[in-house]
């Protein structure tokens, strides 16, 4: 869709990439901003409708800040062995990624757990 910049290069770079991934840096943006947003309404109507419920919502941002900052203190500072990139790999951006890939793999691991408890629980009674 839309060629190579270069097609006799070795390795082959469509035309529209960085326009893909500033796409992507803007929906990963608002999906930051509406799941902030999300959580501080959430809490701000519990907190108004019962007090004691909105304890629930620092209980999940908590559990969630606490599963990055634990896939963050695991992630791995090698650097990888890519050819042809000759850019810098941070530690910073290495840990980071790690914790990305960590977490994704714990909360998909998750979902499929809850969904199928819900699944067999609805079954079995």
């Amino acid at each position: 869709m839309g060629g190579d910049v270069d097609p006799t290069a070795e390795i082959l770079e469509p035309v529209h990439t960085n326009l893909l991934l500033n796409y992507t840096y803007v929906l990963l943006f608002l999906v930051f901003l509406v799941t902030v947003a999300s959580a501080v309404i959430m809490f701000v109507t519990k907190l108004i409708a019962d007090p004691k419920s909105a304890m629930i919502v620092f209980i999940g941002v908590g559990a969630l800040a606490l599963l990055m900052i634990l896939t963050y203190a695991l992630g791995d500072v090698t650097p990888l062995n890519i050819p042809g990139f000759d850019g810098e790999q941070t530690a910073f951006d290495l840990k980071l990624t790690n914790m990305s890939l960590y977490s994704s793999y714990i909360l998909f691991g998750i979902a499929v757990v809850v969904s199928s408890l819900s699944f067999l629980s609805k079954r079995i009674f």
